[in-house]
Parts: structure tokens; C-alpha cells; sequence
């Protein structure tokens, strides 16, 4: 839409809302835990690295294997 049809539709609806309504400005207003925002992603992905080292430390660890042979 121009700016011209948003102002028809509301007169909060200026030019600056603009970058606020592309895309990346959708993404990057979605900024809380769980959100879509670069920086939220980026956040998510050090958290679950950070777990994933626990399970593997855990799963690596001396007794922490059970094979078929080991369950009665």
C-alpha cells in the first residue's frame, strides 16, 4: 500500500510505521523469550547449546549406557 491508501485506512498509519510493517521489522518487534527477533533466536540457540552439553556430558559419562544385553 502507499502511504496515501494507509492514512485512508488510519491516520496512525504514517510513513514511520513503515519499517514496523516489512518483514524484518515484524521479526525484530517480536523481541521477548520465544520471540521471532534475531537476538531472541540467537538467545534460544546458546540455551539449548548449553543443555545439549549437559545430555551429551551425561550420556558420555562411565555407567550412563545401558546396552540390550544390560537390561534383565
Amino acid at each position: 500500500l502507499t502511504d496515501d491508501e494507509l492514512a485512508g485506512i488510519s491516520a496512525q498509519l504514517t510513513p514511520e510505521v513503515r519499517s514496523v510493517l516489512s518483514t524484518a521489522g515484524s521479526l525484530n518487534s517480536r523481541s521477548s523469550r520465544g520471540g521471532t527477533a534475531p537476538s531472541a533466536v540467537a538467545e534460544q540457540l546458546a540455551e539449548l547449546t548449553r543443555q545439549l552439553q549437559s545430555v551429551r556430558a551425561f550420556s558420555a559419562s562411565p555407567g550412563s549406557v545401558v546396552g540390550a544385553d544390560d537390561v534383565s
